[in-house]
């Protein structure tokens, strides 16, 4: 049984050290900005997709586009360390209204029903409403008629907000 190799050259070392700590490096420099997230839901808000990537440094809020936030003051549903994910569709200024006809931006309709408003121990007319977002206030919805999203429990601020969120598969 042999215990001992025979010594590499420094050269061949350094290149395997260089090699290593490259990917070691684009590994954390990675991670610094992006993480990957998982929905377990059954039911999902943005259908087809149960993994994400977010990138945490990309906070430039667009409408049309995914954000991912903290939930906030969402409790008992979802405890203030949970996030979620859903699409920006209210910025400050835009007009929000929901009535029996659906949900709407802007005179735009961008969802229709309310399916949960019983579990929150509401009719559906109790959350009928018309209202002006006010600075840093946003209105986040699923791309689902079962999310569970802003017109439920109103606007998200901008510091809930983790990052975009690039849905994967």
């Amino acid at each position: 049984m042999k215990l001992f190799r025979k010594k590499q050259s420094w050269w061949w070392f350094g290149l395997k050290f260089f090699i290593v700590m490259s990917i070691v490096g684009s590994v954390a420099v990675f991670g610094s900005r992006y993480r990957f997230d998982y929905d377990p839901q059954t039911v999902k808000c943005l259908p087809g997709y149960s993994f994400f990537l977010v990138d945490t440094k990309d906070k430039a809020l667009v409408r049309g586009h995914i954000y991912a936030f903290h939930s906030g003051k969402l409790k008992p549903f979802f405890s203030d360390s949970d996030h979620m994910a859903k699409v920006l569709v209210g910025l400050p200024g835009d007009q929000i209204q929901i009535n029996a006809k659906g949900i709407f931006v802007n005179g735009a309709c961008v969802g229709h029903g309310l399916t949960y408003a019983d579990i929150l121990g509401r009719t559906p007319q109790q959350l009928y409403g018309k209202t002006t977002l006010k600075p840093n206030q946003y209105w986040f919805m699923g791309k689902s008629d079962q999310s569970f999203d802003s017109r439920y429990w109103g606007t998200v601020s901008n510091e809930q907000i983790i990052g975009r969120v690039y849905p994967l598969f």
